[in-house]
């Protein structure tokens, strides 16, 4: 079971619907026909970044501040479809992810569920725990548990292009823009007992115009780090 469910949010978008596909739940867009999506942790692009994702020399454990015998707890305000949260996981962090959106939500407890079944993934993907509720009023009612708050708000977006991912257009259709991002990172920098991280576009300004301490930089993307 999903934990911290708020059960009024327990709904599909009118356009969406959830189903069980031979044992894997699938997401799928009904009326702008974008397919079915599924989170999966054992295979595909995940399964491949486990391998070569270059471990805690990439521009992400940097920037989350991972180092030889220091793994910070985490908090993902702003899970989505856990891909860096999974990340983040396999390389030892203790990470609660928070997405407010509940199906979504949904495909990410049900990758976790049958990861845990898996032979080389079963011990470590009980570091990731999922919740579905909205990070905001959990660091809002708590006081501070993680050493980081982990950020990647959605962007706003050009006009539709092929180049925009299936999982991003899904996202996009179902939660829209971040409309509280300067109240997100306020909070998360109340709530962090280290630092927050707030990952970008290269070329986006600063979230809530606020300059970041350091930034470190990859090849498509850029982490903006606020030290607490």
């Amino acid at each position: 079971m999903i934990t911290e469910i708020r059960a009024e949010s327990q709904t599909v978008p009118s356009g969406f619907s959830l189903q069980d596909e031979d044992g894997v739940l699938v997401l799928r867009d009904e009326s702008q026909h974008l397919g079915r999506l599924s989170v999966d942790f054992i295979q595909g692009k995940l399964a491949w970044r486990r391998v070569h994702g270059g471990g805690v020399s990439q521009p992400l454990a940097k920037a989350v501040g991972l180092k030889s015998g220091k793994r910070p707890s985490v908090l993902d305000a702003t899970m989505g479809l856990a891909q860096d949260a999974f990340v983040l996981a396999m390389l030892g962090c203790e990470v609660d992810g928070y997405e407010r959106c509940w199906p979504l939500a949904q495909l990410v407890q049900d990758g976790l569920n049958r990861a845990v079944e898996d032979a080389e993934l079963g011990a470590v993907i009980t570091r990731l725990r999922c919740h579905a509720e909205d990070a905001i009023g959990v660091m809002k009612s708590h006081v501070r548990c993680h050493d980081v708050v982990y950020l990647d708000p959605m962007y706003p977006g050009k006009k539709k292009t092929a180049k925009v991912k299936k999982g991003l257009q899904f996202i996009r259709r179902l939660v829209g823009e971040t409309a509280d991002e300067a109240l997100l990172l306020a909070v998360s920098r109340a709530y962090a007992s280290k630092r927050v991280v707030v990952k970008r576009p290269l070329s986006a300004p600063s979230l809530a115009g606020e300059s970041p301490s350091f930034v470190i930089r990859s090849v498509k993307t850029r982490f903006d780090v606020y030290l607490c």
